[in-house]
């Protein structure tokens, strides 16, 4: 009887020790399906931020970019501007000039004018 009991707690050890056995290995699958689920969630959101990171780089460079555009429009409008100074400067000289002549010309006329008289007067003592 006693023979018989020890075989009957073998058997019962080895039911124990399988099922802890069936028990570990389906916690075992449920953990590396959950880890698997993990690593594909990583996966993803290392993706988002490699994703990310290639935005902040592309505005990065639209920044730089647009910097750059800013910098040739202000040195355009530089160049712009001395150009009108110089435009307006030579506008004045030739106001000047226009003055100047008027009055060169406003000279010439009474010059011309005194000669004229000069002349009827010697055309008229003749």
């Amino acid at each position: 009887s006693r023979g018989h009991s020890a075989e009957e707690r073998r058997s019962c050890d080895r039911d124990q020790l399988q099922e802890a056995l069936a028990a570990l290995t389906k916690e075992t699958k449920e953990k590396e399906n959950t880890l698997a689920a993990l690593e594909y969630q990583t996966l993803g959101k290392e993706q988002a931020l490699a994703s990310l990171e290639d935005e902040r780089k592309a505005r990065e460079e639209a920044i730089v970019a647009v910097e750059e555009l800013r910098r040739s429009r202000d040195e355009m409008l530089g160049m712009l501007e001395e150009e009108r100074r110089h435009k307006e400067a030579a506008l004045v000289a030739l106001e000047q000039e226009r003055h100047s002549r008027g009055k060169t010309l406003s000279f010439l006329k009474q010059e011309t004018e005194v000669v004229s008289r000069l002349s009827e007067e010697k055309d008229k003592r003749q």
